[in-house]
């Protein structure tokens, strides 16, 4: 595989430089005759002959050192945003982390200020699949790894509300939707709309 890279590194030279040389070489026969013809003393020729030889040599250069100090500003200015958004990265790295800053006991419920299901997808979201959505670093719960609908809510209330008994979830529309599971059946969750005391606490992301 080197020598292969190798073999078409070489080739691409080639095919550049070969043209360059033989239009270098053409125009300066070409003078060389031209002066000839005319009787123009040999240092004449010789000096018109580098000087178009240089010519030649430029109009092959310039377009090719252009397009590099192009290529290399593009790259510079990719590095020039790469450095500035790690830095922003690492300073909040060294605020990130989860924080305990006072504990609460007899918590029944929480509220979900924000709860990740199908209903809170933007409208250009809806239809899309979800590691589609997750391919998009921009995507508003991008870096939330685990982004499950409708789990997200049973994972508060755990198995048969061995978490919490009820889980208050705050609607786009600015009701309040609780959860919680069947005292008969374990397994089934019922909703409640609008429940008289809601939640003290509330979790967000």
């Amino acid at each position: 595989m080197q020598t292969f890279f190798k073999e078409f590194v070489i080739l691409i030279n080639i095919i550049y430089w070969l043209p360059m040389f033989i239009s270098i070489a053409i125009s300066v026969i070409a003078v060389w005759l031209l002066g000839k013809r005319f009787k123009i003393k040999k240092i004449y020729r010789i000096i018109v002959s580098v000087l178009v030889a240089y010519c030649v040599s430029l109009y092959w250069y310039i377009p090719v050192k252009k397009a590099e100090e192009k290529k290399i500003a593009k790259y510079n200015e990719r590095t020039a945003k790469y450095e500035a958004a790690k830095a922003v990265f690492d300073e909040q790295c060294k605020k990130a982390g989860e924080k305990i800053y006072r504990t609460v006991d007899n918590v029944d419920g929480v509220m979900l200020l924000k709860a990740r299901r199908l209903e809170n997808l933007e409208e250009h979201e809806i239809g899309k699949s979800i590691w589609v959505l997750h391919a998009d670093p921009m995507w508003s719960h991008a870096a939330l790894a685990s982004f499950e609908f409708g789990d997200y809510i049973s994972d508060f209330l755990g198995s048969s509300g061995e978490n919490y008994s009820f889980v208050d979830v705050l609607e786009k529309d600015g009701s309040i939707s609780r959860y919680k599971y069947n005292k008969i059946k374990k397994d089934e969750e019922i909703v409640e709309k609008n429940p008289v005391q809601p939640a003290r606490y509330a979790v967000t992301y």
